[in-house]
């Protein structure tokens, strides 16, 4: 009978009751109870009970509910269309017995009880919410959806007091404070954009804007923000090192796209704050972090810079492993066809093999790379080069001249067409304009030109690409 309790209710129906059930169940969800409804309301002349069985499994093949997967859900649309039944029989009843209506609602009410489970999930949402610091419109929306779910399901005895004016002057507060970090994330944006492009930063832009921030004083994401700002005014190695063991603490209190964007200005801020070999070093240490804890991909894809400065730096420190293992986890993110991603790998591959000595092996791997995309061009040509010289084959020294001036020409071309900028262009042709010499250079004098004469050169150049391997080569010349 309790299997198949909907089935013995249904069959005690009147069509007239049938008719009405139909129109009361319209609109509810799950959409499929109407379905059940139309079927048993067909097949009722032709079931008796003692065949009830047979009209539960015709029932699951009518809904596309069959075998021991199904089941489950099947039970509980069953369960649902019961629950809905019970409202309807409930709802005549009232209508047709006035006196005792009252009675019946409150009966009705005591079933209205929230399940144990979802009472559990509701107070974990809750618990969610307010543990972000970070409280905009949305939150407020969100957390008035959740106290009214409470309100209607709730015994009275369970329900949390909450006293109105306070929740107001909360979304008041928290408002000011959202707009606050919103303008603080804007500040550090621009400080950072003229200090990258070389521009005066913008100074008192706090004062200005921000007249109510000692309200906030104490909160841990304004502090931060605060920071930020006065190391952009003043770069330092100690203030950046104090800044990024707070990020590490804090990052994940902010939205992935806040998060990203902080994440990438914190790698800048550590090109501007640290100088030599320990620059170089804190910026592949973020590198790394983002790729461990899966900030790079931001919206189903990675950036090209963000992938090539990994590469390049992580060669560059000989971390071979960790890039390798970046190589292959991260290519799939780049915004390029499988043909490209193809050259992509075989180009990278290149620079592990260079990096591990294997410089015949990272020409071979070079000579079937072709890039129109200037990101990859740019480190596909130098390595070339780089290839060819350390090779020490006479041959190879030939063809570095003929090479630079394929590069020569690219740049040009790339230049023209907007893709680089003049100072890219300048550093790269600085890079050549050494290389050509080193094949010449020796202690001799019959040499072309000293080593120190070319080292002076070197030094004296602002922008240089891989001005490290140039001075090492400068170094080991006889």
């Amino acid at each position: 009978m309790k299997r198949n309790k909907l089935f013995h209710i249904f069959y005690t129906l009147s069509p007239k009751e049938i008719k009405d059930l139909k129109i009361f169940v319209c609109g509810h969800k799950p959409a499929t109870i109407a379905t059940v409804v139309d079927f048993l309301a067909a097949n009722r002349a032709k079931f008796e009970p003692e065949n009830f069985e047979e009209l539960r499994i015709k029932a699951s093949k009518k809904l596309s509910l069959q075998g021991p997967k199904n089941d489950q859900k099947l039970r509980r649309l069953f369960a649902d269309t019961m629950q809905l039944l019970n409202d309807f029989l409930m709802f005549r009843e009232v209508k047709t017995n006035r006196p005792i209506a009252q009675q019946l609602l409150q009966e009705q009410y005591k079933y209205r009880l929230l399940h144990p489970y979802y009472e559990t999930s509701i107070k974990e949402s809750i618990n969610e919410l307010t543990a972000n610091i970070v409280r905009d419109f949305n939150y407020h929306q969100k957390m008035f959806r959740l106290r009214k779910e409470t309100y209607f399901y709730l015994n009275p005895t369970k329900i949390t007091e909450i006293n109105a004016i306070r929740e107001l002057e909360g979304i008041h507060h928290h408002l000011d404070l959202d707009y606050l970090l919103t303008k603080l994330h804007y500040i550090v944006q621009v400080k950072i954009a003229q200090l990258v492009q070389e521009q005066e930063t913008t100074k008192g832009t706090l004062d200005l804007v921000l007249p109510n921030t000692d309200r906030f004083a104490n909160n841990v994401l304004v502090l931060f923000y605060l920071e930020f700002v006065a190391l952009i005014d003043h770069p330092q190695e100690a203030g950046f090192l104090k800044l990024k063991s707070t990020w590490f603490e804090i990052e994940n209190k902010f939205s992935t796209d806040v998060r990203y964007q902080l994440f990438y200005q914190l790698i800048n801020m550590a090109w501007f704050s640290c100088v030599g070999a320990k620059r170089t070093t804190e910026i592949f240490k973020i590198l790394v972090h983002g790729f461990e804890e899966e900030i790079l991909v931001n919206a189903g894809y990675l950036e090209t810079n963000m992938f090539n400065n990994f590469v390049d730096i992580g060669c560059s420190l000989k971390e071979f492993k960790k890039v390798t293992a970046f190589i292959e986890k991260c290519i799939p993110y780049l915004r390029a066809g499988r043909d490209k991603k193809e050259n992509i790998t075989r180009l990278y591959e290149a620079f592990l093999l260079f990096g591990e000595g294997q410089f015949d092996e990272a020409l071979l791997k070079t000579n079937f790379v072709e890039f129109s995309d200037p990101s990859y061009g740019l480190r596909a040509y130098p390595l070339v080069i780089k290839c060819l010289y350390e090779t020490k084959k006479s041959k190879g020294f030939e063809e570095i001249e003929t090479r630079c001036n394929a590069y020569k020409q690219y740049l040009h071309r790339k230049h023209k067409q907007g893709f680089i900028n003049k100072l890219s262009r300048e550093e790269n042709l600085n890079f050549m304009k050494i290389v050509r010499q080193l094949p010449n250079a020796s202690s001799s004098k019959y040499a072309r030109i000293s080593p120190d004469m070319l080292l002076e050169q070197t030094k004296t150049m602002q922008r240089l690409i891989n001005r490290a391997w140039l001075l090492e080569k400068i170094n080991a010349l006889p």
